[in-house]
């Protein structure tokens, strides 16, 4: 990785780590070339991080994270906040949405649901940055779907309906009836769940609506009491 970013050989990479760890800047971990370097002091690690122009670190960011994707699936594969990091400090929104997703969405398979809500939360945060395009509007909207599956085990009942209140605007720019038939299953769920069983009732006839069941005829959605709880 180093030797990509700072592009000398090896010999001469090898020389000057050597250099930082008798000057006990860095502590070394391994042999090389498979040693792993960390910084002695959090302060010195920060001083030479600011040391560096913005440009020049957004350039590095862009590089760590290209060569992660390029040359360490595995990292990628376990561990996609690394990546997502790394693009949204490079300033490369897109990209770095993409995989705040992906980690939200292996840490929602993995019950880590805290850090599913803040990688969610993460990807939400750098799309309100860009233009309000349709599928952007589209993808506020999964985004906040995710983050209400991410935050309904944690009983963040508040959270969750902040979040879904959000989405009256954008629905009602879209149009669109599938999620609109979504939200309203997602909105008859929680009121359920606080006891407010006439709202949830609103918003079940909301999404079993003819005019919201249009938009998938093979399945149409079918909300009762018993499965209220399983939204």
């Amino acid at each position: 990785m180093l030797r990509a970013l700072v592009g000398r050989d090896e010999t001469a990479l090898t020389h000057a780590l050597a250099q930082l760890e008798q000057a006990e800047l860095v502590f070394r971990r391994g042999e090389p070339p498979n040693a792993v370097y960390s910084f002695k002091h959090v302060l010195v690690r920060d001083a030479a991080y600011e040391s560096l122009l913005k440009s020049r670190r957004q350039q590095l960011h862009s590089q760590i994270a290209r060569a992660l994707k390029e040359s360490f699936a595995d990292i990628v594969a376990s561990q996609p906040e690394i990546v997502a990091h790394h693009f949204t400090e490079a300033g490369l929104v897109d990209p770095a949405i993409e995989y705040w997703l992906k980690a939200g969405a292996k840490a929602f398979s993995l019950y880590a649901n805290e850090d599913a809500v803040r990688f969610f939360e993460r990807a939400l945060t750098l799309l309100k940055k860009w233009p309000e395009t349709r599928d952007n509007l589209e993808r506020a909207v999964d985004i906040r779907f995710q983050l209400r599956n991410a935050l309904l085990p944690l009983g963040e009942t508040d959270r969750i309906l902040r979040s879904l209140d959000e989405l009256d605007p954008i629905l009602a720019c879209l149009g669109d009836k599938l999620r609109s038939a979504q939200y309203a299953a997602y909105r008859c769920n929680h009121h359920f769940l606080i006891g407010e069983q006439r709202r949830a009732i609103e918003f079940a006839e909301t999404a079993n609506s003819p005019r919201s069941r249009t938009w998938r005829p093979r399945r149409a959605w079918r909300i009762s009491l018993s499965s209220w709880a399983e939204l």
